[in-house]
């Protein structure tokens, strides 16, 4: 009788441990599953700061670097009104007229010039 009184402890302890078991796993397994949409919600956010960092930034960088700033410049000819400037421009190589300044700062070998002068204008 106490053999069997003793079985019977033993078999309700392992099924008791069994339900403490599957508890611990499903816990693990919610935390697991928390941190995977947090660290992929975290890196989509970064991508969305960063992509709207490099959006709101200025049009018009002091430190331009040609071709590798050409997506991020703005030529000052593109704001600029032709009756606000006296033309000719001798810190533009000589361009006398709007359409020549324009042709001029499109090009990245110039883009340094073109921004220099346009702060020089502020």
């Amino acid at each position: 009788m106490k053999k069997r009184k003793k079985l019977n402890c033993i078999l309700s302890c392992v099924n008791d441990n069994k339900k403490v078991l599957s508890i611990i796993y499903i816990v693990l397994l919610v935390i697991m599953v928390g941190i995977l949409g947090y660290s992929l919600g975290a890196s989509n956010q970064s991508s969305i700061y960063s992509r709207s960092a490099i959006e709101s930034s200025p049009a018009r960088s002091q430190n331009v670097l040609g071709d590798r700033i050409a997506p991020f410049y703005a030529n000052p000819f593109d704001s600029i009104d032709a009756e606000e400037v006296a033309f000719p421009l001798a810190q533009l190589r000589g361009c006398r007229n709007w359409e020549e300044c324009q042709v001029l700062c499109s090009k990245p070998a110039n883009f340094q010039e073109c921004v220099a002068w346009e702060k020089s204008q502020e």
